[in-house]
């Protein structure tokens, strides 16, 4: 994982302490193949990536998604060891939204960085924006619909209660891929797990969002976990800014993984500013381990109809019962 607190941290301290050249870059050191700057003017507030562009004459910006408050140009400057070349600019042009636009400007640079060629550089550059406008135009809602809620909720005690005491922090934040609107919430190595939470308190279902969701095709094994939670209103003790609070003080001794965290939960579209409009809670009553193989409910690509897809359907948990296993299967490789 990049540090990009340390990145941060130092770029905007080098900018405020500057006389005349008040923006300041720092080059990122990836194994991809494009050079990366991150910079900040952090007196006016404002964060920006360089992408080195000189091999990108083809990429057409005019193609990627516009965000409000985002700009993307096209611009020769020297920076670094680069005189005089021509970069892609992303440059944030609303003040005060500093932290947003670090963990947005952050999230883009990793896309980039493992890129090896510029072939798959625009569908990159496609999703990430994509992602980010989404959440961009959800800005005015201050708090997570209850649906958006259940399902955070059930990734969160995922992570906080299993793969946090498995593996290193930084480890256990790189496998949760859900922010990022992967296939499944969890990627570990070749196994995934997918997370549901559900509250109905009889005939308990949980919805399945694409006929890929429970689809083990090229993963050693496919875990289904299925939390069980109680809503409580008005108690804000149990609400999901305290599970946040407590999977960042879990962190807080490891500021690389500090800070993926928070880029994950603001991309997942949960506001720390907003955390006091949270008031209804969660309690987890039951928790289950699945596993998705041969036989198991469910809808795949392989059994429909071409041209039929883009499917959403339920599944009954009990239907899920000759599958269970025990929920530390996923301590095992």
């Amino acid at each position: 994982m990049i540090d990009y607190q340390e990145i941060w941290e130092s770029v905007n301290a080098e900018s405020v302490s500057s006389g005349r050249q008040r923006l300041v870059a720092r080059r990122v050191r990836t194994s991809g193949a494009f050079p990366i700057f991150l910079a900040s003017d952090y007196k006016s507030g404002l964060r920006l990536l360089y992408l080195k562009a000189d091999s990108l004459q083809q990429l057409d910006l005019n193609e990627l998604p516009g965000i409000k408050g985002l700009e993307v140009c096209r611009q020769i400057t020297t920076i670094g060891g680069f005189s005089d070349k021509e970069f892609i600019k992303f440059s944030q042009v609303i003040p005060a939204s500093d932290r947003i636009f670090e963990y947005f400007i952050s999230d883009l640079c990793d896309a980039v960085a493992v890129l090896k060629d510029a072939s798959s550089l625009f569908r990159e550059l496609h999703k990430i924006l994509s992602a980010w406008k989404i959440f961009f135009e959800g800005r005015e809602k201050p708090v997570l619909s209850l649906s958006a809620q259940k399902g955070l909720v059930g990734e969160l005690v995922f992570l906080k209660e299993h793969l946090l005491y498995l593996f290193t922090h930084q480890e256990a934040i790189s496998f949760w891929t859900g922010a990022d609107k992967t296939t499944h919430d969890f990627q570990l190595g070749e196994n995934a797990v997918e997370v549901k939470a559900t509250s109905s308190k009889q005939h308990k279902k949980f919805t399945v969002s694409s006929e890929r969701q429970l689809d083990e095709v090229g993963l050693k094994h496919l875990y289904l976990a299925i939390f069980t939670l109680r809503l409580h209103q008005n108690l804000p003790a149990r609400s999901l800014p305290v599970l946040v609070q407590e999977i960042q003080d879990i962190l807080q001794e490891d500021p690389v993984a500090f800070f993926h965290f928070n880029l994950k939960v603001t991309k997942y579209g949960y506001s720390m500013e907003h955390a006091a409009h949270y008031k209804t809670g969660f309690t987890v009553a039951d928790a289950k381990m699945y596993e998705v193989k041969e036989g198991f409910p469910r809808v795949m690509s392989s059994g429909l109809p071409d041209g039929v897809g883009d499917l959403k359907y339920t599944v009954a948990v009990a239907a899920c019962t000759p599958f269970e296993v025990n929920m530390e299967v996923i301590h095992t490789p």
